[in-house]
């Protein structure tokens, strides 16, 4: 059993320019960066938690990864009717779009475009 989240989990996305990393979207407001371990010999992988993002004061719903050619980003939509960017370096929230979101339970971006 993976620990982490407090509450269900309802979305989980890897990033395409690190296929180690990975996030998830749980009901308990927050999203952790977890990253895929290499075998230890046992043929056993570990899934690491590495970062924990909090900011949203309801469910998040869908994550995206994304880099902009200078760094990796981390796009958020939550239940809190927002859609936040987060910089993978420090997992601060750098944008914050209040927008009418509330029914945006789904997310798609690159590194030009977010959808």
């Amino acid at each position: 059993m993976i620990e982490g989240h407090t509450e269900s989990v309802l979305h989980v996305t890897t990033a395409a320019f690190d296929r180690s990393l990975l996030a998830s979207c749980s009901k308990d407001n927050s999203i952790i960066i977890w990253k895929l371990s290499g075998d230890s010999g046992d043929g056993q992988v570990q899934l690491l938690p590495v970062a924990r993002a909090t900011g949203h004061t309801n469910s998040v719903n869908a994550a995206c990864f994304s880099y902009s050619g200078k760094r990796p980003f981390l796009l958020s939509v939550s239940a809190d009717a927002t859609i936040k960017l987060w910089s993978l370096v420090g997992l601060n929230p750098e944008v914050r779009m209040d927008e009418n979101v509330e029914d945006v339970d789904k997310l798609t971006c690159s590194s030009t475009f977010v959808a």
